[in-house]
């Protein structure tokens, strides 16, 4: 269910924006029950999810990481890359809480993103921008939606689990969306971005806001995750430097079997034959693979090449 109230333009590609409901998955309910009751883990969703499987993308050397340490790392949106992205996380919200616990309503929480778009072009250069050696390397993994989430409630404790898709909108009503007042047309009138999110604000608000994006990243078609511990806690975190700057906020690796969740690798077309080896041979042990290198080729999950970053395939036009 969508919540009905005033209607704010979105970007060419997302329909209008709502404030998306937080709904129990009554299907991943369904599967994990037993799961879910011993760990004490909770799953919801916010709105309308995506079909078909997820997209992670990675750089070569983290993908080796993941797979070797078998966990997925999660991070405080403190610790995001996108300072707008982390905005909402770090805004002080005294204002309209209205009396309520701001460690219930505004929650610690860590986040990883997937995608549902497959041979995403702009996420193969984007996680490789600026880096070496393996970093310099994308790689595509294509998971298993149902078998990732398993992995989630399997590993967590005391979690409650939030996922969504990441709403796009306009830069200018991101960098406004906290002010009640904005100018139109040299005018002083009520921003509905403010009305939308902070006149009765609460948790819903709140995670609504965490699946916000600019929308110049619109073409990531992001799907967010967000773990909330349920012991209510917001401590100022670990240190970290960031552009030169001190900030806070607390990773946490999840334990993932990739063997139990990959369906296909594909790795870009820039990867040497030694890296590709490196790959195939991470995989294999990830998935337990012992047959001939015959049988792996024919394998679904067999890493492939993916030619974005070389020379294309030459065509013939054909005659009329």
């Amino acid at each position: 269910m969508i919540t009905k109230g005033p209607k704010i333009r979105s970007t060419e590609k997302s329909k209008e924006f709502e404030v998306k409901d937080i709904e129990l998955f009554d299907s991943v309910r369904k599967r994990f029950g037993p799961i879910m009751n011993d760990n004490n883990v909770s799953y919801y969703k916010l709105g309308a999810l995506m079909g078909g499987p997820f997209y992670r993308y990675m750089d070569l050397e983290t993908a080796l990481i993941c797979l070797e340490n078998k966990s997925l790392r999660f991070s405080e949106p403190s610790l995001w890359q996108d300072n707008y992205e982390s905005r909402f996380y770090n805004a002080n919200y005294k204002n309209v809480l209205k009396g309520k616990n701001e460690n219930e309503v505004c929650p610690l929480f860590y986040s990883a993103c997937l995608t549902g778009k497959k041979n995403n072009e702009a996420a193969w250069k984007i996680y490789t921008y600026g880096k070496v050696g393996l970093g310099a390397r994308c790689v595509e993994f294509t998971l298993d939606k149902f078998e990732f989430r398993k992995e989630l409630i399997s590993s967590l404790e005391n979690y409650s689990i939030y996922e969504g898709l990441v709403s796009y909108v306009w830069e200018g009503d991101v960098d406004r969306m906290h002010q009640k007042s904005i100018k139109i047309n040299k005018k002083l009138e009520d921003n509905p971005w403010y009305a939308m999110f902070f006149t009765a604000f609460d948790k819903r608000e709140y995670l609504n806001l965490m699946l916000l994006k600019r929308d110049a990243f619109e073409h990531e078609q992001e799907t967010r995750i967000m773990l909330v511990p349920n012991t209510p806690t917001k401590d100022k975190g670990e240190k970290h430097i960031k552009n030169g700057k001190t900030i806070y906020g607390y990773p946490l690796d999840v334990t993932i079997d990739w063997g139990k969740v990959i369906k296909e690798v594909r790795y870009a077309d820039s990867c040497t034959d030694v890296e590709i080896k490196i790959l195939k041979d991470a995989v294999k042990k990830a998935v337990g693979f012992t047959g001939n290198d015959d049988e792996w080729g024919k394998d679904k999950r067999c890493p492939k090449c993916y030619p974005i970053y070389g020379i294309r395939q030459k065509i013939t036009i054909q005659k009329k």
